[in-house]
């Protein structure tokens, strides 16, 4: 199934994102593309390189710390509730997320967590020839954002 045949709100979770870097850990923000060459070798040998870029977006920085924080305690609530459900939409509160991470009730709390959601929803991603695409025997070369992510203020 190529990525045109997915529905939009699925979330694209798979292996590829723990072998390629989502942001660089101690490091400072600069806010420009962080770039990340590959190299895959085929069963022949024969050896494909690519690229993998992250590009923040103009108002954000690249993913930090406290941003891998908020991405493993929404993957940690996909697994709470027995994986990704069929139409990708993960449903949570910050409150929930909060109480993952460990930190304490506030506004500058739930501020800096909506913050970092919006950071990983803005997130661009090209993969040149990073990406295996197994139905058609190719590397391809993709743009695609980790999330998308809708606020919902209403009270259940």
């Amino acid at each position: 199934m190529s990525s045109k045949d997915l529905p939009m709100q699925l979330v694209k979770l798979e292996s590829n994102f723990e072998e390629y870097p989502l942001g660089q850990l101690g490091k400072k923000p600069t806010g420009k593309p962080l770039s990340f060459n590959t190299k895959n070798v085929l069963e022949d040998g024969t050896v494909i390189e690519g690229e993998w870029t992250l590009i923040p977006s103009s108002e954000y920085h690249e993913p930090l710390g406290f941003d891998f924080d908020v991405y493993f305690a929404v993957a940690e609530l996909v697994e709470r509730n027995g994986g990704m459900p069929e139409d990708g939409v993960v449903d949570f509160s910050l409150y929930e997320l909060r109480e993952i991470i460990g930190l304490q009730p506030g506004g500058k709390t739930y501020s800096q967590i909506r913050r970092s959601l919006e950071l990983w929803a803005l997130l661009g991603i090209r993969s040149k020839r990073a990406f295996w695409q197994h139905g058609e025997c190719k590397h391809i070369t993709d743009f695609f954002r980790i999330w998308d992510v809708t606020f919902d203020d209403s009270k259940k």
